[in-house]
């Protein structure tokens, strides 16, 4: 809807029309919590750009007219999506969440939601898009990242000049209304598993555990320390001794993976996801056996120091030598700004977690934080992984 026309600029397209003129484009996506608008164009139309992408967050018109094309838009999108395997399994995966956690949300929308329910309800649609938008988009909420090739005292003059009247209403963060009150999943949904048949020729496992920080606190030590990368790349190492090469030279798994996968304020969901080759999905209750024992092994037996020493020192390689980014790289910042505390991480983000943050150090009492719930559960899913 901000794209469609703003006090300022009350031509719909505006802005795209001209990104288009200066070979730029924008996009947006939306999250669990957050919304990300971002452009790019060439480096002459910078100060344009900004003058009528900042009138997104000052004086949006939210036309009637406007509403309905946005809401058959997004319809046309969702219809795209029914077709496509990852969005089915992952709209599947949030039955099983607490439908009052925004992790439980419906991942798109269609004129169901966005339009039919919402009139049978009395509601009037650009109302409720209005009384959202004045909620939730406050300048204290806000991060702001802008790439180009002027000094650093001319991009600073034009932001201050272009921003400074985007309202700060001092509103609350979003999750303060339910982080550490409401509890992510469902009653039941951890002793629940899903069999799930896809639209392409698949066989996969996909095993996760919701990790939720106890505190803010405990959310930037583990942004900063990450055990789950740690954890990550033991689980997922192929070499000699490993648990994928014990799987592969089985013939019952072609590749595995560990991870997060996806993290709000209040807690991270760690994945552990396998292919199966046709034989090992016939034989997968050994292949999930075979998972949990392994993670079982990494509790009692810890991490070797040399395996911290070989994470630290591929992300370090990775950090000091990595590729120059595009202008896409202020999508990043301004996520970084919004989730890390410290300014030093705003650049660097998850990329430099050993340079800034020795493993080594932090490694220990983290992983035995991690590794706690997730172990926790693994003499009793193996018993029971015969439900998959």
């Amino acid at each position: 809807m901000l794209f469609l026309g703003t006090k300022k600029f009350p031509n719909e397209g505006d802005l795209e029309n001209y990104l288009t003129t200066n070979a730029g484009q924008s996009n947006a996506f939306t999250g669990d919590e957050e919304t990300c608008y971002f452009f790019t164009v060439n480096q002459n139309a910078l100060k344009g750009a900004l003058d009528r992408y900042s009138q997104f967050f000052v004086a949006p018109l939210f036309t009637e007219s406007g509403v309905e094309r946005e809401i058959n838009a997004v319809n046309s999108e969702n219809a795209k999506n029914l077709n496509t395997d990852s969005w089915r399994i992952g709209q599947l995966y949030k039955t099983r969440n607490n439908q009052q956690h925004p992790i439980a949300k419906f991942g798109t929308g269609n004129t169901a939601t966005l339009a039919q329910i919402p009139k049978e309800k009395g509601l009037n649609i650009r109302e409720e898009l209005l009384k959202f938008y004045r909620t939730y988009y406050s300048a204290n909420q806000m991060t702001l990242a802008v790439s180009g090739r002027e000094d650093l005292d001319t991009l600073e003059k034009w932001v201050t000049e272009l921003f400074s009247e985007v309202p700060n209403k001092d509103r609350p963060p979003a999750e303060v209304a339910y982080a550490g009150k409401v509890s992510p999943l469902a009653p039941g949904a951890q002793d629940t598993a899903l069999g799930i048949v896809p639209l392409k020729d698949a066989r996969s496992m996909l095993i996760t555990w919701q990790l939720p920080f106890t505190s803010k606190q405990d959310r930037q030590r583990r942004l900063r320390g990450k055990p789950q990368n740690v954890l990550g790349a033991v689980v997922g190492y192929e070499g000699k001794g490993s648990l994928a090469s014990y799987l592969k030279s089985a013939g019952l798994i072609s590749s595995i993976f560990a991870g997060v996968v996806s993290e709000t304020s209040d807690l991270e969901t760690f994945a552990l996801v396998v292919e199966f080759t046709p034989e090992g999905f016939k034989r997968k209750d050994e292949v999930i056996s075979a998972c949990f024992s392994y993670l079982s092994l990494i509790k009692e037996e810890g991490v070797p120091q040399y395996v911290l020493d070989e994470v630290k020192q591929l992300s370090e390689v990775f950090f000091n030598y990595k590729e120059a980014e595009d202008a896409g790289k202020v999508v990043k910042l301004a996520g970084n700004m919004q989730k890390y505390a410290d300014p030093q991480d705003w650049i660097a983000g998850a990329s430099a977690d050993a340079v800034l943050n020795p493993i080594s150090q932090t490694f220990d009492s983290e992983a035995e934080h991690l590794l706690n719930p997730i172990t926790q559960t693994c003499n009793s899913k193996a018993q029971t992984s015969g439900s998959l």
